[in-house]
């Protein structure tokens, strides 16, 4: 071939190129994932893979997984952070930088039957796990809780495995059966006389 369209080459200059290939060739295809942060000396916030994060703690979870794998780093769980997911999430894994959760926060988490808690948490408000109807066990024997809270456990009527803490220190002057009331499958808790229980 010597002629591009009506372009004469040069007597002995042919074209060697490719056209087909060089149209279609394989490009390089970059794929970004978005993180946003911003704030000011006293507030920062972070938007990332489905949760909000604001001065370490979990405002609000976006996602749609039924295993929650709460980001590294937060150090609380807002009463707000799982409210229009209540329905849907099975199980929860806290990182061991929570120390906190809130009151409220799961209460009526109607499908969660797992909770991995961290090894630092020292307080777990009023009714966090109140109405949650799935949850079938629980270990605090590695938590640093400093107090039980009133109904913290109360309405979790599968609860049968409850692995506590070697001292329970029941604050605000509440009773233990408070804070698992209406636990019904708990059959084998031993005997609330053999629990240290100090108000």
């Amino acid at each position: 071939q010597d002629e591009i369209g009506l372009v004469k080459l040069p007597e002995g200059l042919t074209d060697q190129t490719d056209w087909m290939k060089e149209t279609f060739r394989t490009g390089a295809v970059q794929n970004y994932q978005l993180q946003i942060t911003n704030g000011t000396e006293k507030l920062r916030y972070m938007l990332s893979g489905g949760f909000t994060k604001e001065n370490g703690v979990l405002k609000e979870y976006k996602g749609n997984s039924v295993i929650v794998n709460v980001p590294d780093g937060v150090q609380e769980i807002d009463k707000d952070a799982f409210k229009n997911k209540k329905e849907s999430i099975e199980q929860v894994v806290l990182p061991d930088s929570v120390k906190t959760i809130d009151a409220y926060t799961f209460q009526n988490c109607t499908s969660l039957t797992t909770i991995t808690f961290s090894y630092r948490i020292t307080d777990i408000g009023t009714a966090a796990f109140k109405g949650c109807t799935k949850l079938q066990s629980i270990d605090l024997s590695k938590t640093k809780l400093e107090g039980l809270q009133k109904d913290m456990f109360s309405g979790c009527t599968i609860l049968s495995d409850l692995k506590p803490l070697e001292k329970w220190n029941v604050s605000n002057g509440h009773n233990f059966e408070a804070m698992f009331k209406e636990c019904s499958a708990l059959i084998d808790l031993k005997p609330l006389e053999t629990w240290d229980v100090s108000n």
